[in-house]
């Protein structure tokens, strides 16, 4: 009994032969039509033979592929024999964006749309297992991703803390403090080097507002 029957669309016979080489050079055998049915022999006797002999059968998904006739019968013989897919039997793989309808949407399939050989190859090896597919590496801990907003913005309208700080210290009556230097920290915090006349007018009558009024 062989591993694996390749069923595809003639258009898509270079996806199959990848397919089934890719396949056989990790150890599984395979049916593949254009390898294995040879002259003289009976095509439809051929499918059939492949397809009940089989463990699982891959169908190479396609718009050529759906759209197709003698492809129908291959991977509803498949569907028929494991229906809730506990066995996998039916392995649908997509080379081509395509529109799947009924039976074929509820088969979970292998993606190889749009990868480079390499990453194909190892979506294949990987969807032809049975294994859970549990990493071999402890995944990150996401709390550790860092964000590029690190303080949470302040919201529109509402004054900076430090023009907070002044108004507090004027409501305690606390005038000299803040006449001595502790108003120093609104420069220092718009990032000028602390001396009074080189705070924007801007600064000047928010911070004289707050102080004398």
């Amino acid at each position: 009994m062989k591993d694996f029957f390749i069923s595809y669309n003639k258009a898509d016979i270079s996806w199959a032969e990848w397919t089934a080489w890719t396949l056989e050079e990790a150890g599984f055998t395979i049916v593949l039509q254009a390898w294995d049915f040879r002259p003289g022999s009976n095509f439809v006797l051929e499918m059939q033979r492949a397809a009940s002999e089989a463990e699982r059968t891959i169908a190479i998904l396609s718009p050529a592929y759906l759209n197709a006739l003698y492809t129908r019968p291959e991977w509803a013989a498949a569907f028929v024999q494991d229906p809730t897919g506990d066995k996998g039997i039916l392995l649908p793989i997509c080379v081509q964006k395509c529109n799947l309808k009924g039976l074929l949407t509820t088969i979970i399939y292998i993606d190889l749309v749009d990868l480079n050989e390499t990453a194909a190859k190892e979506a294949l090896l990987q969807g032809i297992s049975r294994e859970r597919m549990k990493p071999s590496i402890e995944p990150q801990f996401p709390g550790g991703i860092k964000r590029s907003i690190t303080e949470q913005p302040r919201f529109p309208g509402a004054l900076p803390p430090i023009w907070n700080v002044i108004y507090r210290l004027k409501k305690k009556g606390r005038i000299e403090e803040i006449q001595k230097g502790k108003y120093l920290l609104i420069p220092a915090r718009a990032g000028y080097d602390g001396s009074w006349s080189e705070v924007p007018k801007f600064y000047r009558s928010i911070h004289n507002r707050y102080l004398f009024t």
